[in-house]
């Protein structure tokens, strides 16, 4: 199916932080409280920087960094609450998903297209992060001077080695390990899913449609409810015209104190005209048999 093969690949880079909602190991457990652990220790380094060596709108690299730290960890803390609660949703979808193929030919391409392009999107969105990325991590060697990636709190010297380079090296694996897979992780599975929603919508509508008169079907109905709606239409109009009649009556000035009192009660009850429903469901008038 292809849908569920595109949930699939939705949750393959979630593996990286073991998010994938259909993964319940120790190992997986294990892997979420490492990632949220140093994504919240990075936070905190880049908070610490920010504090100690505040410049003004020299310090905009640190704020960025403290910000971004902030969503990453926002994120991987609500896709790791709510993961068994997604596992829910994807084992539904697999189990409940309607086939293609019962809808015809032309909308099994039709869905095949949107995937296609959806796939497209999650490429160029994993390409576009990536890349990202990459450049915060390839910039500082760009410089004679020695910096960091992302500006980050160090109780070692950094202009010395081998101190730069472990701490450029260990920056750069966490930068990795934490950063793309968090920002997608939620992403890709949301659209992965709501594409699925999107497409058991269309199938339902389309079923609905393609109802076809059977045995069961009583032919009378139509002409019932036909009758029906005209005197709902007319029951409808001559209620309203109470209210208009009462209002332009001129009440305001008759003199019996009694009957302006009763007067204006009327045009507030009758604000409302009366309706004829079936059921209480559907109102019986002109303009619901006329859409």
């Amino acid at each position: 199916m292809v849908t569920k093969a595109l949930i699939k690949e939705s949750f393959f880079i979630s593996n990286l932080n073991g998010l994938h909602p259909g993964k319940n190991s120790y190992f997986t457990k294990l892997n979420i409280l490492s990632s949220i652990i140093l994504t919240a220790a990075f936070g905190v380094e880049c908070l610490l920087e920010l504090l100690q060596g505040w410049k003004g709108l020299i310090s905009l690299d640190s704020i960025v960094a403290v910000i971004a730290m902030y969503q990453v960890l926002s994120k991987l803390s609500i896709v790791a609450i709510y993961r068994n609660k997604l596992n829910e949703i994807v084992d539904c979808i697999h189990k409940y998903y309607w086939p293609l193929d019962k809808c015809g030919k032309k909308l099994e391409l039709e869905f095949q297209y949107i995937i296609s392009s959806i796939r497209k999107i999650m490429i160029v969105t994993i390409t576009l992060t990536t890349i990202t990325v990459s450049t915060y991590v390839i910039a500082p060697l760009l410089y004679t001077e020695r910096k960091m990636p992302i500006p980050t709190f160090h109780p070692t010297d950094l202009t010395k080695s081998p101190n730069y380079e472990l701490a450029y090296i260990i920056q750069v694996v966490i930068i990795f390990k934490v950063m793309p897979p968090s920002v997608l992780a939620f992403d890709l599975s949301f659209i992965s899913i709501i594409t699925y929603i999107v497409f058991e919508l269309r199938m339902i509508s389309i079923e609905i449609k393609t109802l076809e008169i059977d045995s069961t079907t009583n032919d009378n109905d139509t002409g019932i409810l036909e009758r029906l709606k005209l005197i709902g239409a007319y029951l409808t109009f001559e209620s309203g015209n109470v209210a208009n009649a009462a209002f332009r009556s001129k009440w305001w000035v008759k003199t019996q104190p009694r009957l302006r009192r009763s007067i204006a009660l009327i045009i507030q009850r009758s604000q409302k005209p009366e309706t004829l429903t079936a059921g209480g469901m559907i109102k019986l008038n002109l303009e619901t048999f006329s859409n």
